[in-house]
């Protein structure tokens, strides 16, 4: 299941329900932590405030091409390099570095 990490911000920590009645699924958390959501549920959350944060993991694990929102300016913080990387249509970069 592909998962996308969001938080709360400090301005509505408060629960949020999201699915349907035969599987509802609650989300609450305090501002700043980060918690990991289903990508079904993500426009429930943005639409109460929750903020979207970019996906991670090894550079093994970048999204590639027709996986869940891979499209130029995606954001991907990469654990392998330490870095925050974006896409830029045709490959991963550093934006402070441009390279």
């Amino acid at each position: 299941m592909t998962t996308v990490p969001m938080m709360p911000s400090a301005a509505n920590a408060s629960a949020v329900h999201a699915g349907d009645f035969a599987f509802p699924h609650n989300y609450q958390a305090a501002p700043g932590a980060i918690v990991n959501v289903p990508t079904y549920d993500v426009g429930k959350l943005l639409s109460s405030g929750w903020i979207r944060l970019p996906a991670s993991g090894g550079t093994a694990v970048r999204p590639v091409r027709g996986a869940f929102d891979f499209v130029a300016g995606a954001a991907f913080y990469d654990t392998d390099i330490a870095k925050l990387i974006v896409f830029d249509g045709v490959t991963w970069r550093d934006p402070l570095l441009h390279a």
